[in-house]
């Protein structure tokens, strides 16, 4: 999925279920629902794209999304940019995270942070906020030990 402007859709920009091994490169995804769902879709890249304005997630992995890659995206604006909800083993990494309600939040999984940009530059490790356990219950924290100190160019 590639090079398209995708807007006021009133439901997924773009939603994927029970995918594999696809590309969501260099789109520009505004004023929908949710800019990127993914349910039980493994090893994805979503990369390069605009993700900006949506009423709830900017992107969101939700039951059992496991080795995807999300890089080089700017997520700005949305009520939640990332949401993971049952999904481990993602890397997430060299992303602009500006202006969202909640930048990051998690329930039950574990995920790579890496070099984001989080809203200004940060020299300590950027703690990601969830919850974990049975009932979701237990807070518990993913962490982006090396933010990026600048946004990138994207």
């Amino acid at each position: 999925i590639i090079d398209n402007v995708i807007t006021l859709t009133n439901e997924e920009g773009i939603f994927l279920i029970d995918s594999y091994f696809n590309s969501i490169i260099n789109n520009k995804i505004f004023k929908n629902e949710d800019g990127i769902e993914l349910e039980n879709s493994h090893n994805n890249i979503i990369s390069d794209n605009t993700i900006r304005l949506n009423n709830d997630h900017g992107i969101e992995f939700y039951l059992h999304c496991t080795n995807n890659t999300i890089r080089s995206n700017t997520i700005e604006s949305n009520k939640k940019g990332l949401y993971f909800d049952n999904s481990n083993n993602n890397t997430i990494f060299q992303n602009n995270l500006l202006k969202n309600n909640r930048n990051a939040l998690f329930k039950n999984c574990k995920n790579v942070w890496r070099r984001n940009y989080w809203n200004g530059p940060r020299i300590l490790p950027k703690i990601i906020f969830g919850r974990i356990g049975k009932y979701s219950l237990i807070p518990w924290f993913n962490i982006d030990r090396r933010p990026a100190l600048k946004p990138y160019d994207i």
